[in-house]
C-alpha cells in the first residue's frame, strides 16, 4: 500500500500487498488470511467555527434537506437552500428558501426563491443549491399543492451570488410527479462551461425512472428531456469532471447505476 492518508476513515485494502504505514490499530476482520485488512486511521481532527444561524426568523418551524455551494470565484461567498417552514406561523406551508452570506458565513441574509409564485401549486421544496461561473447560482426546486399528483420543477438562478434571484424556469416533465431533483454545473475553463444540467426522477405514482435535463444558456431555456433509466429507481445526482464530462448516479433496487456523456449532456453512454 503506497501513498499517505490524510483524513480518519476506514479503508478495505488486500492483505497480500498491505503494509502498515502510520496506522494506530490494524483489525483483522477475519481469519480467512485472504480476507481485507480493516485499517482504522486517526489524524488531527478538523476544527470548526461558531455555530451560526443562516435563518433570520425567530419561530420554532423546521428546516430540513439542507443544501450549499461556494462561489468559485470568491470562498466568502456561501448560498445555502433549505425546506423552510417559517410561513405556517401564518397559515402557509413549507418553500425553499436561499439563504446567502458575503462575509465567509459569518452573517447572512435570506427569503423565498420560489418566485413568482404559482396560485396552483403554493409549496415548493427539494432544494438543491450549485454555484457557477461568474457569480451565477442556481436553485432547482419543486412546486406542488398538497391536493394534487402532479407538480412543476422548477430552477431560479440569480447573477450576484445569491443576493437577488431571477423568475423561476418551470422545466420537469409536465402531468407527472417531479421528485429528487439535483443540479451541477459545468465550472471547467472547456467549451461546455456554463452548461446547466438537472436530473430527476419520474414519480407518476410509483418512482419508474430517471430523466435528465440540459441548457447550454445559463439557464433560459432547456433542452428536451432524456430518460437515462426507465424502472423503479431513485435519488440520481449529476455530477461534472474537471475535463467537462457528465456523470449521472442513481440508485435501484439491488445496484447503483451511473451513465456517462461525454458531450456536455447532449448524449450518453450505456448503463
Amino acid at each position: 500500500m503506497t501513498g499517505r492518508f490524510q483524513r480518519s476513515g476506514v479503508v478495505l485494502i488486500d492483505p497480500n500487498t498491505a503494509v502498515e504505514r502510520g496506522a494506530s490499530s490494524v483489525e483483522r476482520m477475519s481469519p480467512d488470511p485472504l480476507q481485507a485488512l480493516r485499517f482504522t486511521l486517526y489524524d488531527t481532527p478538523p476544527t470548526f467555527g461558531p455555530n451560526v444561524k443562516m435563518n433570520s426568523d425567530t419561530t420554532t418551524f423546521r428546516h430540513n434537506e439542507t443544501s450549499i455551494c461556494v462561489n468559485p470565484a470568491n470562498p466568502n461567498n456561501l448560498v445555502g437552500g433549505a425546506n423552510d417552514y417559517r410561513e405556517r406561523a401564518t397559515g402557509g406551508d413549507v418553500e425553499a428558501y436561499f439563504y446567502t452570506s458575503t462575509d465567509g458565513g459569518a452573517t447572512w441574509v435570506d427569503g423565498s426563491a420560489y418566485e413568482p409564485r404559482n396560485p396552483t401549486y403554493p409549496v415548493s421544496g427539494d432544494p438543491a443549491v450549485v454555484c457557477g461561473p461568474d457569480s451565477t447560482v442556481y436553485y432547482a426546486y419543486i412546486t406542488f399543492s398538497r391536493s394534487l399528483n402532479d407538480d412543476l420543477l422548477s430552477v431560479s438562478k440569480s447573477t450576484d451570488g445569491g443576493l437577488h434571484w431571477l423568475a423561476r424556469v418551470d422545466m420537469g416533465q409536465a402531468g407527472t410527479f417531479n421528485d429528487k431533483e439535483f443540479i451541477a454545473v459545468d465550472n471547467t475553463a472547456g467549451p461546455t462551461r456554463g452548461n446547466v444540467y438537472v436530473s430527476w426522477t419520474n414519480c407518476p405514482s410509483a418512482c419508474t425512472g430517471i430523466l435528465f435535463r440540459r441548457s447550454t444558456d445559463g439557464g433560459a431555456t432547456w433542452g428536451p428531456i432524456v430518460t437515462l433509466y426507465s424502472g423503479d429507481s431513485q435519488g440520481s445526482v449529476p455530477a461534472v469532471a474537471p475535463n467537462g464530462d457528465v456523470y449521472v448516479a442513481w440508485v435501484i433496487t439491488n445496484a447503483t447505476r451511473i451513465r456517462r456523456s461525454t458531450d456536455g449532456g447532449q448524449t450518453f453512454g450505456p448503463t
